[in-house]
């Protein structure tokens, strides 16, 4: 004798039949857009930017103490990647800031087409 489940049963792949609810939920509100707050890192990027610029000047700055040509060469790669870590820094920063002003912008529009 085979069963025949009805149309709120659905049967998974192991051949056992599960129940589904197919009640449609209709009074949900919509969520609101609107940007919440955030948390505030525009002191902490910038501080580890003014940190990286500020090493990478003092390991510029050192290459007088030194006159062996192995030293220029690690002096060459520590103030590139110090500059690297400030650049990528204000990038980080950068776009934080575009981000946060088009979130600004975008609730002022959605503000002024709501009646």
């Amino acid at each position: 004798m085979t069963v025949h489940p009805g149309p709120n049963v659905a049967e998974s792949s192991s051949g056992q039949h599960h129940t589904v609810d197919t009640q449609l939920v209709t009074n949900v509100p919509k969520p609101t857009r609107r940007p919440g707050p955030r948390p505030r890192v525009g002191a902490t990027l910038i501080s580890y930017m003014a940190l990286s610029l500020l090493l990478s000047w003092l390991i510029w700055g050192s290459h007088g103490l030194e006159d062996g040509t192995e030293w220029m060469i690690f002096i060459g790669i520590y103030t590139g990647a110090a500059v690297g870590c400030f650049l990528i820094l204000f990038a980080v920063y950068r776009v934080g800031w575009l981000l946060r002003a088009h979130a600004q912008w975008l609730a002022e529009q959605q503000e002024d087409q709501t009646p």
